[in-house]
């Protein structure tokens, strides 16, 4: 790796943050506030996903990216992915499944909401724990707790919270533009994705085939624990599948995020990039598989 050519100065710190605060903003529009009722009525389902999501998920991203093949450019990344929430892609396959589709929104807005918490603090206890081991400490990685709490809670709690404003106060309007808006951002932060990888496309290539070992085998890995911890929990399939989706596939625009602009290493794109491309691959077969088992 070599910090001094890929931090900062590419434009990717101000553009990557921007789209991701507007798809955060048109997922709070996704949102009412009865949509949490459900964590009073039926609180074992979210209590299941988010300890899934925010507890257990690192513990398997910091266990796995400890495997003593991994580059540190892939290690670092895989804790990264595995830190952070749920995306709206998510809810996208829930619904296709024909799933707990409220679950899955409820999950998915809670972990990011919690995500200006618990995500800086997984990778700071990652970078402390197996740095010296890989590598990080030459690679002069810092992460600031506070300022990092900082930024998350505007990009990702804050955009929610205006989101659901603007629902409640313009519902037609709302209902009526957050698609394509959402359409249209995750379009263009799947193509701020493409051009970093392309200005480190030599790290991509050198990296490739482990990244997308990595990336198919974690996915695999996730959705299994998230179902199966379900199931041992007493939910039932639909409840279960749903969690498996949210513990199974995280937000690659934050993880894209986390890399250019809070750490400004845009050679640690490798992995997440990857992620973003390959887990839609093993989500979409299982999710055609289970669709199958809800009438």
């Amino acid at each position: 790796m070599n910090p001094a050519t890929s931090s900062g100065g590419s434009g990717y710190e101000m553009i990557v943050p921007a789209l991701l605060l507007v798809i955060m903003v048109c997922m709070g529009m996704e949102l009412v506030v009865d949509d949490f009722r459900q964590i009073r009525d039926r609180p074992r389902a979210p209590f299941v996903g988010l300890l899934g999501q925010i507890l257990l998920l690192p513990l398997v991203g910091l266990a796995f990216s400890s495997w003593p093949g991994f580059a540190p450019e892939i290690a670092i990344g895989i804790v990264i992915i595995t830190a952070c929430p749920g995306g709206t892609t998510s809810n996208i396959f829930s619904y296709l499944a024909g799933a707990n589709l409220a679950l899955s929104i409820t999950l998915t807005a809670l972990s990011s909401m919690a995500c200006f918490l618990t995500v800086p603090l997984w990778i700071y206890v990652a970078l402390a724990w197996y740095g010296p081991d890989v590598g990080v400490a030459e690679a002069s990685i810092r992460l600031p707790i506070g300022r990092t709490m900082g930024q998350l809670f505007v990009v990702m709690l804050l955009p929610i919270v205006i989101g659901m404003t603007i629902r409640a106060r313009w519902p037609e309007w709302s209902n009526r533009v957050r698609e394509p808006m959402r359409r249209g951002t995750t379009g263009l932060m799947g193509a701020a994705v493409i051009l970093i990888l392309g200005n480190e496309w030599s790290n991509v290539l050198e990296h490739l085939q482990s990244a997308s070992q990595a990336a198919l085998i974690l996915v695999s890995v996730t959705l299994a624990i998230g179902y199966g911890v379900a199931r041992l929990s007493g939910l039932d399939d639909r409840d279960a599948f749903t969690i498996s989706i949210e513990v199974g596939l995280q937000n690659g625009a934050l993880a894209t995020m986390i890399v250019v602009t809070l750490l400004q290493r845009t050679d640690l794109i490798v992995f997440p990039g990857t992620y973003v491309v390959l887990s839609l691959a093993p989500v979409l077969a299982w999710t055609l598989l289970m669709r199958r088992r809800f009438p």
